[in-house]
């Protein structure tokens, strides 16, 4: 092998500002912590190997020390432990997993090795053998490199290894504006980082395929060596998810990651920002801004598979293209989404001396399409063909309500991810297919969905800074406040409109503001008012957190709505947001119920008419405490294999659910359980099952997403296996569906 020497480029100018103070929140991670707190995973089960170069003293280690004082640090591929270490090095990796910084502060080991010993060592680049096999989640490149003769080899083998061990790895442009060195923003299948200044790497690849459009996405740290880490840490928060959740677990492909990762950034930062069906990248800002809190409420949406059947308005998928695979979604009347959606496949290497690789790309595209009730497949609205990269990203910034078709399409037999993100609007939810119209007898109801108020008011507001019209602007960032401990919100429409859900978001600050007790009531003259619903004891857990509440039925038809309310205590009330959900009446009389049993259409949480265990400790520690929304109480059971029943007065479809550990002894956690279904209380459909499930904190919700939306059954069913012992607790259980 040639010892030509390695030329590479730190890819910084100064060592200073390495992290804008306010990443996190550009990033979208502080409105992700505030509406998930501890539940988020943390990190501590992923490994990741970041890749140095020397600086001009030769030092590239990562020093043990600051915010890295705890983290367990592996140097690979070196006989000698280093004893100099790197300023840069330390950045990144702070960047990466500083306890502070990081918003993966708890990853369990970091591997870190220099430039020349990855080429030579992990690659094999010269010595014939293959890649060796990556045992680590997640590579950081923040370096670039000119090796002349090896770059295509070190390309290809890189690009071969991602394909093979499905590992995801992130790479930085250049800083400055020049063309891209060839190590590695040249390669296929990682993703390829600038920055939100745009100072990176421009004019697109140069080697082994040129034109393909990079930076994949933006970070918003200074230099490109800084930012290529914050997406690095993103990629990790979602791959921690898919590692500890069952049903995310394909979404754990590197295709999927960048998928979602670049579906979920952000473009209102860049007003230049611009995409054509055969560039489908912009030339300076890619994608867009990564935005975590985007792309982790996506992975959640679930796994969407393809046909026939109506999907969430985000969500994902992995499959092999076919002839033409097809994912349908609705955004529902009255509402505008911002709709983003990325497709992302592999270029293909085979080889048989590992030194001269044979490289195909498949021509994958995708389309958006109007569509109908019966999935006839209608007019393009947008699309994206590039015939270079291995990317198609579509971005429509206001789709109006109506039905939708995403079309895959292209050469059959290809893996591919892909990931949709729809800001605005309604909970996420998936609509009944209709029968054929020769088959019905009448025209299929209106869809419920987020109603608009035509008016608003309250009974007083902090001036227009902290006004009524906050409630509505679906930002969480801003509210309303009133001067009050008992106070009141009011909203009309147009036309008399039936209610079947809402949602409050708590603001930014003070639980005692929160509303605890309130009455909801419905008029048709704004003078006499009927009692809709009660709720009393109401609690918000975290602040900028957003409850559902779904009515026992669909409200009659009124022109006003009103919610009466007590604060918590103190004499201020305030709310961040205020969402209503239902649809407009013909009548404002209620209607006679349906014999047949129906299932909502909207997200919420189910609320049961009925619950029970196999035991419970007295009403002290009863089954009643699952489901006061207070993780302070607690169900116990002296038993360690139990279970829980909830029962409706209605069929309700499940999509997802939640528990939340009890206060001590982690022993008597959930550890093994089978979730089933039945409308008889007898003949039981199992739903899914769990194994060793653990809970790294107390007090600790976990939410579990169904690998699909469950039938509709009238009773659901716990079978559960504690840790160990003799007593099984929680203090929490929560229900999704429609």
């Amino acid at each position: 092998m040639s010892n030509r020497a390695i030329l590479p480029t730190l890819l910084s100018i100064t060592l200073a500002a390495a992290l804008h103070a306010s990443v996190q929140s550009d990033i979208g991670y502080t409105e992700l912590k505030a509406e998930f707190g501890s539940a988020l995973p943390d990190g501590s089960n992923l490994t990741a190997l970041v890749v140095e170069a020397p600086d001009g003293s030769g030092r590239w280690a990562v020093a043990k020390s600051g915010e890295l004082s705890t983290r367990k640090i592996t140097v690979l591929y070196n006989s000698y432990t280093p004893t100099s270490f790197s300023s840069h090095a330390g950045l990144v990796a702070k960047n990466l997993c500083g306890t502070t910084t990081s918003i993966i502060p708890s990853l369990e080991e970091l591997f870190v090795t220099d430039i020349a010993s990855y080429r030579a060592q992990s690659l094999k680049i010269g010595s014939g053998p293959e890649p060796i096999t990556t045992t680590w989640d997640l590579e950081n490149h923040s370096l670039g490199s000119n090796v002349t003769v090896y770059n295509i080899n070190m390309l290809r083998r890189l690009d071969y290894r991602i394909n093979r061990d499905l590992v995801t790895v992130v790479v930085a442009l250049g800083n400055g504006t020049s063309a891209m060195e060839p190590l590695w923003g040249n390669n296929y299948n990682t993703i390829a980082v600038g920055t939100a200044t745009g100072q990176h790497s421009r004019g697109g690849t140069n080697s082994d395929g040129s034109g393909r459009m990079k930076p994949d996405l933006v970070g918003t740290a200074t230099y490109t060596s800084y930012a290529t880490p914050v997406v690095t840490s993103a990629a990790g928060l979602l791959i921690a998810e898919t590692k500890r959740t069952a049903s995310l677990a394909p979404a754990k492909d590197p295709r999927v990651i960048k998928a979602l990762l670049m579906a979920g950034a952000t473009k209102e930062e860049f007003p230049a920002w611009a995409r054509t069906p055969a560039q489908p990248l912009d030339p300076i800002y890619g994608a867009g801004q990564v935005n975590i809190y985007n792309s982790y409420k996506a992975l959640l949406a679930g796994r969407q598979p393809a046909g026939a059947a109506w999907r969430a308005t985000k969500g994902w998928d992995t499959a092999k293209s076919g002839a033409s695979s097809v994912y349908y979604f609705e955004v529902p009347a009255g509402q505008t989404v911002k709709f983003s959606t990325v497709l992302a496949w592999h270029r293909e290497l085979s080889t048989t001396d590992y030194w001269v690789f044979s490289s195909s790309l498949a021509d994958l595209n995708l389309r958006l399409r109007n569509t109908t009730s019966t999935f006839a497949l209608g007019t393009v609205v947008a699309e994206s063909t590039s015939a270079l990269d291995n990317v198609e990203h579509i971005y429509v910034p206001a789709l109006p309500a109506g039905k939708y078709a995403l079309e895959v399409f292209g050469p059959a037999g290809t893996t591919y991810g892909i990931a949709w993100n729809s800001i605005g609007g309604a909970p996420e939810k998936v609509v009944t297919p209709t029968t054929p119209a020769e088959e019905q007898p009448a025209p299929a109801p209106a869809t419920d969905g987020e109603l608009t108020p035509a008016t608003y008011s309250a009974r007083g507001e902090n001036g227009t800074k902290e006004g009524v019209a906050k409630l509505f602007d679906h930002t969480t960032t801003t509210k309303w406040l009133d001067f009050s401990g008992t106070s009141w919100v009011q909203v009309s429409f147009g036309a008399p409109t039936s209610l079947t859900s809402y949602s409050f978001t708590s603001a930014n600050d003070y639980s005692t503001r929160d509303p605890y007790n309130w009455t909801l009531s419905g008029s048709n003259d704004g003078v006499t008012w009927t009692v809709i619903e009660t709720r009393s004891a109401q609690t918000f857990a975290s602040r900028y957190l957003k409850r559902d509440f779904t009515l026992a039925k669909a409200s009659a038809g009124y022109l006003q709505f009103r919610f009466d309310i007590v604060c918590k205590s103190g004499s201020i009330t305030q709310l961040a947001n205020l969402q209503v959900f239902g649809q407009a009446t013909a009548t404002t009389t209620e209607t006679t119920p349906s014999t047949e049993p129906a299932t909502s259409t909207v997200l919420a949480e189910l609320a049961p008419t009925s619950f029970a265990a196999r035991g419970e400790n007295g009403t002290k520690e009863g089954t009643a405490k699952l489901f006061d929304h207070t993780a302070s109480t607690k169900w116990l059971d002296f038993s360690g294999t139990t279970w829980i029943q909830v029962s409706f007065n209605e069929p309700r479809a499940l999509e997802s659910y939640s528990f939340t550990s009890a206060n001590d002894r982690s022993e008597r956690d959930p550890r093994n359980w089978t979730l089933s279904g039945s409308n008889d209380g007898v003949t039981w459909t199992v739903i899914e099952s769990r194994t060793s499930q653990s809970f790294a904190t107390r007090l600790l919700q976990r939410d579990f997403v169904l690998a699909a939306k469950s039938e509709a059954f009238k009773h659901y069913r716990f079978d559960i296996v504690c840790k160990s012992g003799s007593i099984t607790q929680l203090a929490d259980l929560e229900l999704w569906g429609y």
